[in-house]
């Protein structure tokens, strides 16, 4: 099982854009002890991150919310080209419900992109 202290490390270290075959050799050199010791240690799993050069890569989450953002806003924009060229019907409810799908495709992808961060590396290579 992997503790939250390598959890939140792992976190950490993809927001910075490792890899994760490089996440999983930090995780691999960190000793087998409880959460406390490791914090102790080697400090906040954060700042511990901070420590190791920035990757130039950018996670899957950011990829989901930048996906979701990019359809959220394509659906708004197509609706807004519609009622103001007269091609849709100019209903409040419809721009309403456009909008509000927009928001929850959006903060959907916010939850499924804060998981996909959070997954743990492999470290059997």
């Amino acid at each position: 099982m992997t503790s939250e202290y390598k959890k939140d490390l792992t976190y950490e270290l993809r927001q910075r854009g490792l890899q994760d075959a490089a996440i999983a050799d930090i995780l691999d050199e960190l000793p087998a002890e409880a959460d406390a010791d490791l914090m102790r240690e080697f400090g906040e799993p954060k700042q511990y991150a901070a420590s190791f050069p920035k990757g130039n890569r950018r996670t899957a989450g950011w990829w989901i919310i930048t996906g979701a953002v990019s359809i959220a806003a394509l659906a708004i924009l197509v609706r807004v080209i519609g009622v103001l060229t007269n091609v849709t019907e100019r209903s409040v409810g419809v721009s309403i419900a456009v909008l509000a799908g927009g928001i929850v495709v959006v903060a959907v992808a916010a939850v499924v992109a804060a998981a996909v961060d959070r997954r743990p590396v492999d470290t059997r290579r």
